[in-house]
């Protein structure tokens, strides 16, 4: 996850636990709802198979 105002770049990612806003309750919240839409992504895409490797 990048800041792409800030970070034109991608430099310093937001998602990775020793990045200083990692905890901001808005960073947080995106990484929450990036993961979900990941986690939705494979259950319809791999059926069956995506939940097993979570299990």
């Amino acid at each position: 996850m990048y800041d792409l105002e800030a970070n034109p770049q991608e430099t310093n990612n937001l998602a990775n636990p020793s990045h200083p806003k990692y905890n901001d309750p808005v960073i947080a919240a995106e990484r929450d709802r990036l993961h979900q839409k990941l986690l939705r992504l494979e259950q319809e895409k791999l059926g069956a198979a995506a939940l097993a490797v979570e299990a």
